[in-house]
C-alpha cells in the first residue's frame, strides 16, 4: 500500500525506500532473489535521482545478499560499487564498511594478499578519520587472517592492536577480541 501511495503522491524517493525496505524484509526472510530484485528497482531510482549515499547503501545491501548466496565475485562488485560512492559522498561508516566487507569476500575466496591490502587499507582511513570503530574493525580482520593461516603470534599482536583501538567503554567488542585470544 506505501509503494501505491508514494507512487499516487508522484514521490520518487518514497517509492525507492519502499522498494528497498522490501528488499531488506526479503532478505531476513531468506527470500534472497526477491530482495534483490526489490534492492535493483530501488537502485535504478536512486541512480536517476542521484541519492549517492542511498545508492552507496544499496549496493552494500546487494553486496551483503550475494555474499550470503556465496556468489562471491557479485559480491565483489556490488560492495566496490558501494565505496565508490560512499568515498563520493565522504560517508565515513559506509566506506570502511564497504571496504571490510571487499576484504571478508577476498578473505572467503582465499586471495589473502587482496583481503589484508583491504584492511589495511581501513585502517590507514580509520587512523585519518580517527574512527576507532574502524581501527577495532581493520585490526581484528586482520587477524582473522592470521588465525585462519594459523600464525597465531601475528593474530595475538593484531587483537592487542584492536583492543588497544577500542575506548573503556566498548566492552563488548573487547570481550569478542578476548575470546579469540583465549581460543
Amino acid at each position: 500500500q506505501a509503494l501505491e501511495l508514494f507512487t499516487l503522491w508522484n514521490d520518487s524517493s518514497g517509492v525507492a525506500r519502499v522498494y528497498s525496505d522490501l528488499g531488506v524484509t526479503y532478505m531476513s526472510m531468506d527470500s534472497l532473489d526477491a530482495a534483490i530484485d526489490n534492492h535493483l528497482k530501488a537502485l535504478v531510482i536512486r541512480k536517476n535521482l542521484m541519492e549517492v549515499v542511498s545508492i552507496s547503501s544499496t549496493y552494500f545491501y546487494i553486496g551483503s545478499i550475494y555474499l550470503e548466496k556465496e556468489s562471491f565475485q557479485k559480491a565483489l562488485e556490488n560492495f566496490s560499487e558501494s565505496l565508490k560512492y560512499s568515498l563520493m559522498s565522504d560517508y565515513t561508516v559506509l566506506i570502511i564498511d564497504s571496504q571490510l566487507e571487499i576484504g571478508k569476500v577476498y578473505a572467503l575466496m582465499d586471495n589473502d594478499e587482496l583481503a589484508l591490502k583491504n584492511y589495511r587499507e581501513v585502517l590507514e582511513f580509520s587512523k585519518e578519520k580517527q574512527d576507532w570503530f574502524g581501527t577495532f574493525q581493520a585490526c581484528e580482520a586482520i587477524a582473522d587472517v592470521h588465525l585462519a593461516n594459523g600464525e597465531t603470534k601475528l593474530a595475538i599482536k593484531w587483537l592487542n592492536r584492536a583492543i588497544k583501538a577500542a575506548p573503556n567503554n566498548a566492552y563488548s567488542r573487547v570481550n569478542g577480541v578476548y575470546k579469540k585470544l583465549s581460543d
